[in-house]
C-alpha cells in the first residue's frame, strides 16, 4: 500500500464505506457466483421486508439500516466469504438496492441485494492483501452487514479498490 491518503469525507451522496460478510441462506457455488459479479446479497428470513421485526436472528436493526443508507446513497463496499478467501471491493451509485429471488431447499426466497457498478475480485485475501484481510477480520464479530467508520480502515480499503484500479483489474458493470 502506498503512504498516500486518498480518504474522502464520508458525509455525502456516494460516499458510504460498508462491509458484508456473505452468509445468505445459499450455496457456497452461489455465493460465489453472486461475489464474483460484484452483487451483495443480504438475509435475515425477511424476504424484501427491511422491517427488523420481520426478520429473524440478531443484527437484523444495524445490518437493514446500514443496508438502506448504502444502497439509497451508494459508496463503496468491501464483500467477504466467511473464510475470508474471496473478497470484491467495490463502488457503486446509489440508488442500487435490489431483490433476487433464489432458490433453496426446494423453496424461493427473496434476498435483499446490491451489484457494485466498479469492482475488483481479490483471491485469497490473506496472502494478496494482508492489511485488508486484518480490517475484515476486526470485523468479524459485528452483524452481516456494517458501515465502516475507522478512517485508517477507510483508507485501506480505498487504497485497495484504487491500486486496483490504476493496474486495470476493477470490472465493470
Amino acid at each position: 500500500m502506498s503512504g498516500t491518503s486518498i480518504t474522502p469525507q464520508v458525509s455525502s451522496k456516494n460516499s458510504h464505506v460498508v462491509r458484508v460478510k456473505m452468509k445468505p441462506a445459499l450455496d457456497e457455488s452461489r455465493i460465489e457466483e453472486l461475489m464474483r459479479a460484484g452483487i451483495g446479497v443480504l438475509d435475515f428470513d425477511a424476504g424484501a421486508s427491511v422491517e427488523s421485526d420481520a426478520a429473524s436472528g440478531g443484527g437484523a436493526d444495524r445490518s437493514f439500516s446500514s443496508y438502506i443508507t448504502f444502497t439509497r446513497d451508494g459508496g463503496y463496499g468491501v464483500l467477504t466469504n466467511e473464510s475470508h478467501t474471496l473478497t470484491v471491493i467495490g463502488f457503486v451509485e446509489g440508488p442500487c438496492a435490489m431483490f433476487l429471488d433464489e432458490e433453496y431447499d426446494g423453496e424461493i426466497i427473496t434476498e435483499k441485494a446490491f451489484q457494485f457498478d466498479r469492482y475488483t475480485v481479490i483471491e485469497d485475501t490473506k496472502s494478496r492483501e494482508p492489511e485488508l484481510y486484518q480490517v475484515l477480520r476486526n470485523y468479524d464479530p459485528l452483524q452481516t452487514m456494517s458501515n465502516v467508520t475507522d478512517e485508517e480502515n477507510k483508507g485501506v480499503i480505498y487504497e485497495t479498490f484504487h491500486e486496483a484500479e490504476e493496474q486495470g483489474d476493477v470490472l465493470r458493470v
